[in-house]
């Protein structure tokens, strides 16, 4: 209770002290913001950054920019606590997960109704002290003493104030804490899914920036035939950055060669296959590097040649970066390019000239060649010889999925056993002994990041559904599946859990955007983004249907249900925080919660992004609706709404019917996948949503589907 005289300015906070603590122990976790307690090697470096020449060899610890973070070693011989102040907005879900590995025990502690106080944003708060005491403080307000980070550093003054309040006042602070048996660390992230649904308000989404995956994608590529494609070169850029609209283009990360899949597959304007197919072509005959036979990361500003991932960079200490090549540049394409392969001959007809089959084939023995001679594909390779340049990262967790598509394509088990000992190992040292997974982007240098995380659950769950007809025991396969699980639950806490609520006069809060769903990038990139970069998230799906458990489904309907209302659209254009209208098509990847760069909460840049591609992905990879016969549940993946639904079954049939809303101002076209028990039992072939039956919906509409099918196959 605050006296009634007015108070100096203060903050307000609830604190647990937890005794005893080891920081070289406890594993500390604050979703999307803290891993591992951020205990790494830092620097402070602008933007982007690169990893120091002096730490740039295949046996490079853990390197991170400056970040909010708990001090590395053990402080008891230290005279100073170590301690990491943010505020709850910097994180995806407010809570605090600790993890003792000596003492097999966990806390989780969380804030509860953390945008209503009226007091302003509260604050989250983790200190160590020198005698082995542990501290977490949450405030209201919440106040960075001294320094805020801002970027990529700790180095600017704080304007965080406290409050007075001048009469009598009774304040609640809502903190839950649960302390609990755990084995490992990925027990604490599946105890933070838990809670995760208790964080978001029952808000519906609104109808004002709605629209569905298919309206939003015909916006899209309407976009990339407009802005993106060049047609001298026969490629599409990978963005429209800046005012300039300069053609831009870099494989793989951020969607070149990824997007062909989606705009040759499910097109509305037949160019655009041809271009797609077309954007392969020139990539395949022209972007091979003849010496290491890896695929060239840019094409040079002059658009006259390609180039490494960072000729362009001409800072001073960057010189050791001029012939690397990111891993994850290189398996997106190995990954992508070998799916389209199969994907075009399956859909289109279209039978790949065998020379490019051969550049795949090529491209893939010189990553296991890396592999065998290294034991790992580490950060950045030497795009010359193929050496691991700079190791010790998660980069390559797409690398097992890739592998798997190629034991299939060239027939060759060989790639299977080996996409076996590479995810073994990414998993062993990535979820079981750091618990985190970094090197997913190239801009951020080993801050632990969701895109990894998310890849590796790709990978994990590839191999687990291909487990049976490669001779898998089904004890293995259950062995993997629990891997994928453990995946899910730390991709998991990157996706934010509730609906952050924006400054009125910011560009989200205008348009009333909504969070939950949106992920966070990286622990750097102090910023939410549009979807999984850069991926459909379908490997929640088919997770789904290899566990039977509905929360994937629910983390992926979250994820794809808000993609579409960041598209700036003709009727509703969004405009950067300088006052540039970003075009009909455009998709900022900065979902801002923070204040770590000048956009500030609810403020975008002026520039397109990976998002476009992840929402193409998206429109052609996940059902609108997912329907279990079974257990006679529908779940919605897209933005339409089902009102009503029924389940009958007689004589041997199961006849569905569902009514559907189409609440937006926008026609939907949305694919419908209906499945029993027994069809979740069998292996869900790549290429399976060209099968899916597709729904037309008027604008502001409804229909009802009607179907009968026998009860052992429902599957449409």
């Amino acid at each position: 209770t605050i006296p009634a005289s007015p108070s100096p300015p203060l903050a307000l906070s609830v604190a647990m002290h937890l005794m005893p603590w080891d920081a070289d122990d406890v594993y500390v976790i604050i979703p999307s913001a803290v891993y591992a307690g951020n205990r790494f090697q830092s620097f402070k470096i602008p933007y982007s950054p690169r990893i120091p020449a002096h730490l740039a060899k295949p046996e490079c610890p853990i390197v991170i920019n400056d970040v909010p973070r708990l001090s590395r070693g053990d402080q008891s011989s230290h005279n100073v606590p170590s301690r990491l102040q943010i505020l709850a907005r910097d994180s995806s879900c407010p809570a605090v997960g600790i993890f003792s590995r000596r003492m097999k025990v966990a806390w989780l502690i969380w804030i509860k109704d953390h945008q209503v106080s009226g007091l302003g944003e509260f604050g989250i708060e983790v200190t160590e002290e020198p005698n082995g005491t542990g501290k977490v403080r949450f405030s209201i307000p919440g106040i960075r003493e001294s320094m805020m980070y801002w970027q990529t550093a700790i180095d600017k003054s704080s304007n965080d104030k406290g409050i007075s309040l001048s009469h009598e006042s009774l304040v609640t602070i809502r903190v839950s804490a649960v302390r609990f048996a755990a084995d490992k660390i990925s027990d604490v992230w599946e105890r933070l899914w838990a809670i995760r649904g208790t964080m978001c308000d029952d808000v519906q989404p609104n109808r004002q920036t709605q629209m569905s995956l298919s309206a939003a994608a015909e916006i899209i590529e309407k976009k990339f035939n407009l802005e993106n494609w060049n047609e001298e070169l026969g490629l599409y850029s990978s963005a429209v950055v800046s005012t300039d609209h300069k053609f831009y283009f870099q494989s793989g990360w951020t969607g070149s060669m990824m997007v062909t899949l989606p705009l040759a597959l499910n097109c509305v304007e037949p160019r655009t296959r041809q271009r797609a197919i077309q954007n392969v072509r020139t990539f395949l005959t022209q972007a091979v590097i003849p010496s290491s036979k890896l695929f060239h990361g840019r094409l040079a500003a002059d658009l006259k040649k390609w180039t490494h991932d960072y000729t362009f960079d001409a800072r001073p200490g960057t010189e050791h970066f001029q012939r690397l090549t990111l891993v994850r540049r290189q398996v997106d394409c190995l990954y992508f390019l070998l799916r389209q392969l199969s994907l075009f001959r399956i859909a289109l007809g279209f039978c790949a000239p065998e020379s490019w089959t051969i550049v795949l084939r090529e491209a893939c023995d010189a990553l296991v060649s890396t592999w065998k001679r290294c034991g790992q594909l580490g950060f950045f390779l030497d795009a010359e010889t193929g050496d691991v340049a700079i190791g010790n990262s998660a980069s390559a967790s797409l690398f097992p999925a890739a592998l798997v598509h190629a034991a299939e394509l060239f027939d060759d088990p060989g790639y299977w056993n080996l996409s076996l000992t590479v995810a073994e190992k990414l998993h062993q040292t990535f979820i079981d002994d750091l618990g985190l997974t970094c090197g997913g982007p190239g801009d951020a240098l080993m801050c632990a990041d969701s895109e990894s995380a998310y890849y590796l659950l790709e990978s994990l769950v590839c191999i687990a559904e291909k487990g049976k007809s490669a001779g898998l025991s089904q004890h293995v396969i259950k062995l993997w599946v629990e891997k994928a699980r453990q995946v899910a639950a730390l991709f998991a806490t990157w996706v934010v859990s509730y609906d952050f609520r924006f400054p009125p006069e910011s560009v989200f809060g205008k348009t009333e955007m909504k969070t939950n769903g949106t992920v966070w990038a990286n622990v750097q990139n102090k910023h939410s983004s549009v979807g999984v970069c850069t991926n459909s998230g379908s490997a929640l799906l088919r997770l789904f249907r290899l566990t039977e458990d509905e929360r994937y489904l629910t983390l992926l309907s979250d994820i794809t249900s808000a993609l579409a209302q960041f598209v700036s659209r003709e009727d509703r254009l969004l405009y950067s925080f300088d006052g540039y209208a970003n075009p009909s098509g455009w998709v900022n990847e900065r979902v801002n919660l923070s204040d770590w760069d000048p956009p500030g909460p609810g403020g975008i840049i002026h520039e397109s992004s990976w998002c476009e591609v992840t929402i193409l992905l998206s429109a052609l990879e996940i059902p609108g609706i997912y329907v279990d016969s079974t257990n006679s549940v529908v779940y919605c993946l897209d933005v339409v709404q089902v009102t009503s639904s029924s389940f009958r079954r007689h004589d041997g049939m199961c006849t569905i019917e569902c009514s559907i809303l189409n609440p937006s101002k926008f026609p939907a076209l949305v694919r419908i996948m209906i499945e029993s028990r027994e069809q979740r039992r069998l292996p869900l072939e790549d290429g399976y949503f060209l099968r899916l039956e597709k729904v037309s919906i008027p604008a502001g509409g409804e229909i009802t589907l009607h179907r009968a099918l026998p009860v052992s196959n429902t599957n449409s």
